[in-house]
C-alpha cells in the first residue's frame, strides 16, 4: 500500500501470534491483567505504552487472548480511556512541536512544509473519528488552541506522575562504567540496553557555544552525551521528554548540519522562556528547551538510528 506523504510502499505490519490462546507457561489471570492495565492507565500511560510493558515485562503477547478484550475496551469499561484517540493526539503533539520550532526558526522552510502535511493528516483523521463517533461532532482542531489541548492531563492522560518521576528535561549525567570503556551506567533492572554509540559528537545547549567533542550514547530509554575531555561532564535526556527531533542542514538556521532536539521541561512556557540564553554562567538545565548534536562528520546526521 502506498504511503500518503512519501514515495515508499510500506511493508511494516504487526505480527500477531498464530495461536489465539495464551501459552501454557503464562500463569497470570485475566483479572490480574485488567488490574495492571488500570494501574498503568491511572499513572497516565497510553494504551500502546501499556501494551509494550505487558509484552516486555509480563510476557503477554496479546491482551485479547488472555482477557477476551483489547486494552482500549478495558480502559473504556473502567472510564480510563483517553478522550482523544492516541494516534490523533500524537499528530497534534507533533504539530505543536513543529510550530514551537518555527517560532524560533522562521526561515526553516522544510519544517513549514512538514507542518502542512502533519495538519493535513490531523484533519483527515479527525473526519474519520467523527464519522465513527469516536470524536464529538463539534470537535475541531485549531492550531491556536492545540498546545492547551496537548498539555491538558484531563483530556489526554499523558502528562503523568510516572513521566514526572523520570527526570523531565535535560540533566547532568556523569555515571560511567568502571570497566574502562567509558560507557554510561544503564538501568539494566528495567531492561535498558545500549543501542548506539557515536564518537566525536559535539553538543550545543540552548544558545550557548558548542562543547568540546564527546561521545553520544543512545539507549532504549534516553540519550546520553559524555565529554571525552572532561570525564565529570555529561548530559542526558529521557525519550519521554523529547517532543521533536529533526535533522537540519539549512546553513541559514544553523552553521553546520546537526540533529535538532526540542525538550519538554514540564514547566510553563513563560517560565522557560529565555532560559537558554548565555547571560548566566550557571545554566539551569531543567529549563533548557533546545539541544543540538553536531557530529564531526556531517554525513552522520541521519535521524534513522537516532530514534
Amino acid at each position: 500500500m502506498g504511503r500518503m506523504h512519501s514515495r515508499g510502499k510500506g511493508i511494516s505490519a504487526s505480527a500477531l501470534p498464530y495461536k489465539r490462546t495464551p501459552p501454557n507457561w503464562l500463569k497470570i489471570s485475566a483479572q490480574d491483567v485488567d488490574d495492571n492495565i488500570c494501574k498503568f492507565a491511572k499513572k497516565g500511560l497510553t494504551p500502546s505504552q501499556i501494551g509494550v510493558i505487558l509484552r516486555d515485562s509480563h510476557g503477554i503477547a496479546q491482551v485479547r487472548s488472555v482477557t477476551g478484550n483489547q486494552i482500549l475496551r478495558i480502559l473504556k469499561a473502567h472510564g480510563l480511556a483517553p478522550e482523544i484517540p492516541e494516534d490523533l493526539y500524537h499528530l497534534i503533539k507533533k504539530a505543536v512541536a513543529i510550530r514551537k520550532h518555527l517560532e524560533r526558526n522562521r526561515k526553516d522552510k522544510d519544517s513549514k512544509f512538514r507542518l502542512i502535511l502533519v495538519e493535513s493528516r490531523i484533519h483527515r483523521l479527525a473526519r474519520y473519528y467523527k464519522k465513527t463517533k469516536k470524536l464529538a461532532p463539534v470537535w475541531k482542531y485549531e492550531s491556536s488552541t492545540a498546545s492547551t489541548l496537548k498539555s491538558n492531563p484531563d483530556k489526554t492522560r499523558t502528562k503523568t506522575k510516572t513521566q514526572r518521576n523520570m527526570a523531565p528535561g535535560l540533566r547532568q549525567f556523569t555515571e560511567r562504567r568502571a570497566d574502562g570503556d567509558g560507557h554510561p551506567v544503564l538501568d539494566t533492572g528495567t531492561g535498558e540496553e545500549l543501542m548506539l554509540v557515536r564518537p566525536e559528537v559535539s553538543i550545543v545547549i540552548g544558545n550557548r557555544s558548542p562543547e568540546s567533542p564527546g561521545t553520544l550514547y543512545i539507549s532504549t530509554k534516553k540519550v546520553v552525551w559524555l565529554s571525552d575531555v572532561d570525564r565529570t561532564k555529561g548530559y542526558a535526556v529521557d525519550f519521554l521528554s523529547i517532543s521533536l527531533h529533526a535533522v537540519s542542514r539549512d546553513p541559514e538556521a544553523y552553521p553546520s548540519p546537526c540533529i535538532y532536539t526540542q525538550i519538554e521541561t514540564g514547566e510553563d512556557e513563560d517560565e522557560s522562556e529565555g532560559s537558554d540564553s548565555e547571560c548566566s554562567d550557571a545554566l539551569d538545565l531543567s529549563k533548557v528547551t533546545e539541544m543540538r548534536l553536531v557530529p564531526s562528520d556531517p554525513s552522520q546526521c541521519i535521524s534513522a538510528p537516532f530514534f
